[in-house]
């Protein structure tokens, strides 16, 4: 009676083993994370800017700041994010969105004609300790957001100057400024 419990237990064992889901090697242990010709950086924060002094009618202006572990922005006497401190990488957007509290729900694209959903320019910032001076132009990239229960999901591509390609994932709540 032992041998057969003992049996049937490594059984249910061998089972429950060989129905485990295999993990994928090529997922990443975050899910948020940004691509940069090919290399993997997690993805620690992002930020929002408004400026309603740069806003037109339907098309608020907001910054989107996205940045990876290892780097830290820096507060100004204006109250605004105006320098980073650590190494690492932030995503730069300036982008109009439909509602000044928050990224609008849409596919933001690149597009030099002001109106809701689009891209005015873009950037790939690299911070080498501390250094801000180097940015990369991104001529082509698009994002989509997704608002909901107070946090943002947003994934996008793109190419930067040196035509690299960069595709990022986040979801999170985002900082809010506001330019006075």
């Amino acid at each position: 009676m032992k041998t057969k419990h003992i049996l049937a237990s490594l059984g249910i064992l061998l089972m429950l083993i060989s129905c485990r889901k295999e993990e994928d090697p090529t997922e990443s242990p975050n899910p948020w994370v940004f691509t940069y010709d090919g290399v993997e950086h997690d993805l620690k924060s992002g930020a929002l800017i408004h400026y309603p002094s740069f806003s037109h009618s339907g098309a608020e202006n907001v910054d989107l700041l996205l940045y990876t572990k290892g780097v830290d922005l820096i507060i100004g006497s204006e109250g605004l994010p105006n320098d980073a401190s650590g190494n690492g990488y932030i995503l730069y957007f300036e982008c109009y969105s439909a509602d000044s509290a928050y990224l609008s729900d849409g596919t933001y694209t690149l597009d030099t004609n002001i109106r809701a959903l689009s891209i005015a320019t873009a950037a790939i910032n690299p911070v080498v300790n501390g250094n801000t001076d180097l940015w990369f132009e991104v001529p082509s990239t698009q994002f989509e957001v997704i608002y909901k229960d107070g946090e943002f999901q947003i994934i996008g591509s793109g190419k930067d100057e040196a035509n690299l390609n960069f595709d990022f994932k986040y979801k999170g709540e985002l900082d809010w400024y506001q330019e006075s």
